[in-house]
Parts: structure tokens; C-alpha cells; sequence
């Protein structure tokens, strides 16, 4: 039986030499799966909706889209993007790239870190070609995607929020590709509080069922945070992809 449950976390913060207790409340989630029938709860209005379309970031984020699609009904796709990794600090995301040439670019940390167009330029490329290959590995076409007015953006958290605004981004492009507008709802389990804030504009609705003050790393908010296989992510869309 999946549970999901509010979790008292303590910390000790030292400041000017004094230590300070301080109670955290935090969701943990049994699963990538139960966080997407949670996030289904929320988004019971769309059920069968013959415009929508969950879109979901691979690979955790399929997993969490799937329980989304099955619960509503709907199709479901991947949008293939990777994050742009600063130097020295792969892990610490300066922006990121999408399919159909999609790119969104944090100058704001790039000129704090002062990471070099040279250095840019070739990040860049190179995740530019991982997207291209995940493309042809997932099977994603374009075209399906254009037949949507509709997107539910999902992923299994996050953290800076570069691969999300990237597909927004892409959702946004979409609209000028086909001179339809898009409408997109993202729905997240959950995030840093400080990056949610950021979001308020940057789709047309909002669910974060969990927004943290203590954001360390996505895993932590899950009991099973087991590594997603490309296998199981192709699987997935098979299942629930709409020709």
C-alpha cells in the first residue's frame, strides 16, 4: 500500500555564533507513482479532455506522468531535454535545451559564475545532440504534439527549474509554430520554495503540492526514488501514447 505523509525535520542552524532549532515540515511521497495519483486528484476537471496532453520530462517525470494519463485519461508524451551543467559543477544547471531547437539560458548565473560563451557554446552543442538522440530513442514526434491546445507539464520535482522553463519554452514555440496558443498547466510534486516563487507567471496554472524551504535534492522527498531505465520510460509511452 502506498502512503505519502508530513514529515517533522529538525535543523541546526548557526548564526553570528548562536545555534538556532528550527522545524521543518516536509511531504515525503512513497513513490513517483504516488505523487502522480495525488497530482491526478488535482487535475480530476480535465479528465478526458480531447485537448489535453500530459507532457512529462524524462525519466522520473514519466513515471509520475503515466499515473497522471492513467487516472485522467489522457495521452501521454516525453519532451526531450537535458540541462546545461556549469564548469567543474555538472550537477548546478545554467540553463537547458529542448527539442526543435529550444534553449533557455540563466545569463543571470552565468555572468555570477562567469562562465565563458566559449564554454557555453559548447555545452550547448553537445546536449543539444543528447536531445536529439533521446528524440530518435523515444520516438517523439512533433507532429502529435501540434494536434494539443492543451499540456499538462509534469516532472517528479524541482530544483532550479532550467529543464522546466525550457518546456515551457517549447510549449511556447509551439504556439508560434502552428499560430495556435497553447495553454499549460504545470504539476509538480514538489519544489524549492524559493524557484516555485518564480513560476507564479510562467504558465497559465499552478499545482505544487509541495513547496520546501529545505531543498536539498529531489530524492529526498521520496521513500523510493529508484534510477528511471530509458526501457522502462519507452515502455511507458508506449502504453499510454495516442497515435
Amino acid at each position: 500500500m502506498e502512503r505519502n505523509f508530513l514529515k517533522r525535520v529538525l535543523k541546526i542552524s548557526v548564526r553570528s555564533g548562536r545555534i538556532f532549532l528550527l522545524w521543518y515540515i516536509t511531504m515525503i511521497f512513497e513513490s513517483r507513482q504516488a505523487a502522480g495519483k495525488m497530482l491526478a486528484k488535482k487535475l480530476f476537471e480535465y479528465k478526458s479532455n480531447n485537448e489535453m496532453c500530459v507532457m512529462a520530462i524524462p525519466r522520473g517525470g514519466v513515471v509520475t506522468g503515466a499515473e497522471i494519463a492513467e487516472q485522467l485519461n489522457l495521452p501521454l508524451e516525453a519532451i526531450s531535454i537535458k540541462k546545461l551543467g556549469a564548469p567543474f559543477n555538472p550537477e548546478l544547471a545554467i540553463g537547458a535545451v529542448a527539442q526543435n531547437n529550444t534553449k533557455y539560458i540563466d545569463r543571470d548565473l552565468i555572468a555570477k559564475l562567469a562562465v565563458t560563451e566559449e564554454y557555453l557554446e559548447r555545452e550547448t552543442e553537445e546536449k543539444m545532440k543528447e536531445v536529439e538522440e533521446r528524440v530518435f530513442k523515444y520516438k517523439i514526434n512533433l507532429n502529435s504534439l501540434t494536434k494539443h491546445a492543451k499540456f499538462i507539464l509534469t516532472d517528479d520535482g524541482i530544483a532550479t527549474g532550467a529543464t522546466v522553463r525550457a518546456a515551457l519554452t517549447f510549449i511556447q514555440n509551439l504556439s508560434k509554430l502552428t499560430g495556435v496558443k497553447r495553454w499549460a498547466i504545470l504539476a509538480i510534486p514538489v519544489a524549492a520554495k524559493d524557484t516555485a516563487a518564480l513560476f507564479k507567471n510562467e504558465a497559465d496554472k499552478i499545482i505544487i503540492l509541495h513547496e520546501s524551504e529545505d531543498f536539498g535534492a529531489v530524492g529526498q522527498f521520496y521513500r523510493n526514488f529508484s534510477q528511471v531505465e530509458d526501457e522502462e520510460v519507452i515502455n511507458i509511452l508506449e502504453k499510454y501514447r495516442r497515435k
